[in-house]
């Protein structure tokens, strides 16, 4: 099918929009008080359930705790859980992530000129934030460092700059990129670090990040005044303005947000681009979509704009659960609407009819974990807003959560004391079983939208995907782009349908992936198979399972190297070297060998690699042990 070059917009009320519930005040999330910023959801406790950080213009942030229910209730948990974020006016952008990698959740905040860090304390504090006394661990004034000297922090968004396993955080700042590198690991806070974005000014508004050329590095987009935004990763701590992009020269717009969407499915991130009609009246400057092509960017002017409409938030999320992502847009001067994919760059429009007509920001989750996205709206003069989707309600519609995870100790240990964080800025797509691609790119997001994080489970809604088995893709950012492949049948899975695909033993041998690839040395692929042997049960193709030739079951061991000439025994044709093939031991009766496994001991290598892949936690403590088959291969 040839697909139109530029984007249609239908203005049409009876598309398929999904939100028809406004539900925030059923639920005790309508807090009173003006929110002019961001706001996320995040599991706070670690019991499976989504919670809210949400910002305030004059109350501070709430953190408002879920408490498991069917429907949910929230509880306004913020005096207990971080006091020190009833603090107001730091109410712009909201982030999460695991900073200083002791297996809990950390928030980030911040305001025009002050950014607050509240490290998490675990479940022995009752998941408390903060200092002993709720405050932040660490305040960042940027009035304080020397050679900043303009004041006015636009947006935050979260990537691993430098590619040392940290996350750091990246600020728009009107003198420029500001970036704060994360020294956690050198029992530091965070410091920063100079010289890393070019030296421009950029006056504007809030950023996101993501990579967008799914090359395995994490890219940021700036909203900036008559300069290019986009700014490309070219390698640890190297970015460069890429001139392929500039919003129309970008004269200031003021209020606004950015996405990086892939809306045409075509496995690369387009962008959406906001702009408000009351700062730039003509039409030159309202909302636009522009379609990633290989490094070009399309748009046509007169058919992507949004005449009329004021747009302050944005979010993409696949709403109606048909394979590809609808636009949520947050409107400043009327009520906000979904732009509904039609799959062929064309849209319709749907009302989220008695929707404020001051909203600010957008932020995605399933807040009942039933398989389909709601959207929690901001609005600067009252209360928030939560629009209930109802996608799967009639039960016909399939899904699937996927969460990369990267492990974080620091040092081997049993897998139940391992410390995980989500791999923030790797990239998800799913391929059919002959490696076909049949979907989009979707990512685990580290900053998008106004002040916004994406949802920390990565979402897919395509319906086709759900009784047939697939493959889940995944790039890891941690991994330095390692990509890993996970077969699973998604209806098989328990509700709420989640899988988490790590990167510390991909193919489930015992044997752990960073070993696999320093023992791999010149070959790859040692038995040839097209299975890299990172990937492969049998990695030298004898008929003795890996699993059994690296001699114990603890992957914190190295191999066992029985003959003592360098290649472990699970690459290596007869492993004591007594001249018979560990294969014909392994499959001819009445051998005695002592060495290379035991007679008949060994499993069968093939295209499939059958192995018990990390848990995933589900609500009510349920771990969901899945039978997976994965694949893998290098950057």
């Amino acid at each position: 099918m040839v697909r139109p070059s530029v984007l249609l917009l239908l203005l049409c009320p009876t598309a398929d929009a999904a939100l028809v519930d406004e539900v925030a005040d059923s639920l005790d999330l309508a807090r009173g008080d003006p929110h002019d910023g961001g706001a996320l959801w995040v599991d706070l406790n670690q019991d499976g359930y989504p919670d809210l950080f949400t910002n305030g213009t004059t109350q501070g942030s709430h953190l408002m705790v879920s408490d498991g229910g069917a429907p949910p209730f929230f509880y306004n948990e913020t005096l207990d859980l971080a006091p020190g974020l009833s603090r107001a006016w730091l109410h712009r952008s909201t982030l999460q992530a695991d900073l200083n990698h002791d297996g809990w959740v950390d928030l980030i905040r911040h305001g025009s000129t002050d950014l607050e860090i509240y490290l998490g304390r675990g479940s022995a504090s009752g998941f408390r934030l903060g200092t002993l006394a709720g405050q932040a661990n660490m305040l960042i004034d940027i009035e304080t460092f020397a050679g900043v000297t303009t004041f006015e922090l636009g947006g935050i968004a979260l990537l691993d700059f430098d590619r040392d396993g940290d996350l750091d955080i990246v600020a728009q700042n009107e003198g420029g990129v500001l970036v704060f590198e994360n020294r956690y690991s050198s029992g530091q806070q965070f410091g920063l670090a100079e010289g890393v974005f070019p030296n421009v000014p950029l006056r504007g508004d809030y950023v996101a990040v993501a990579d967008y050329d799914v090359d395995g590095d994490v890219d940021l987009m700036v909203r900036t005044y008559d300069d290019f935004d986009l700014f490309r990763n070219d390698g640890p701590g190297v970015f460069a303005h890429d001139t392929s992009f500039n919003a129309q020269a970008t004269p200031d717009w003021g209020e606004g947000s950015v996405n990086f969407c892939d809306l045409d499915d075509d496995g690369d991130f387009d962008v959406v681009w906001t702009g408000p009609m009351d700062m730039w009246p003509d039409d030159e400057h309202l909302t636009r979509v522009y379609f990633n092509e290989g490094g070009t960017w399309e748009t046509d002017p007169a058919a992507t704009l949004w005449p009329g409409l004021d747009i302050w938030g944005t979010a993409c999320a696949d709403l109606d659960h048909d394979g590809d992502l609808d636009v949520v847009f947050a409107s400043h001067t009327g009520e906000s609407f979904v732009m509904v994919n039609q799959g062929d760059r064309t849209f319709e429009q749907n009302a989220l009819v008695g929707s404020s007509s001051h909203a600010s920001s957008v932020a995605i989750g399933d807040y009942d974990l039933d398989g389909d996205l709601d959207a929690h709206l901001s609005v600067e003069d009252g209360p928030n807003e939560v629009w209930r989707n109802d996608a799967m309600d009639d039960g016909a519609r399939g899904h699937l959560y996927v969460r990369p995870r990267t492990e974080l100790s620091e040092t081997c240990v049993p897998v139940a004391e391992r410390i995980w964080r989500d791999d923030v800025g790797s990239t998800v797509m799913l391929r059919s079983l002959d490696q076909t691609r049949i979907s989009g790119v979707r990512e685990q997001n580290g900053g998008t939208g106004r002040g916004n994080q994406g949802f920390y489970l990565v979402h897919f809604g395509n319906p086709t995907v759900s009784g047939d088995p697939l493959l889940v893709e995944v790039r890891f950012q941690r991994f330095e782009g390692l990509i890993g492949q996970v077969e699973i049948t998604p209806s098989d899975l328990p509700m709420p349908r989640i899988v988490e695909v790590t990167d510390v033993d991909i193919d489930g041998d015992n044997i752990l992936t960073h070993d696999e690839l320093d023992d791999s040395k010149v070959l790859d692929d040692f038995d040839g198979d097209g299975i890299s042997n990172w990937s492969d049960i049998d990695s030298d193709g004898d008929g003795i399972s890996d699993a059994v030739e690296a001699g114990d079951d603890d992957p914190c061991t190295t191999p066992v190297d029985t003959d003592g000439d360098g290649d472990p025994d699970y690459l290596d044709l007869d492993s004591d070297n007594d001249g018979i093939p560990d294969g014909e031991v392994a499959t001819t009766p009445g051998i005695d060998d002592a060495g290379g496994g035991a007679a008949g001991s060994g499993l069968t290598g093939g295209a499939g690699l059958s192995c018990t892949c990390q848990s995933s936690r589900l609500p009510g403590g349920w771990l969901a042990v899945l039978l997976l088959a994965v694949l893998i291969r290098r950057r």
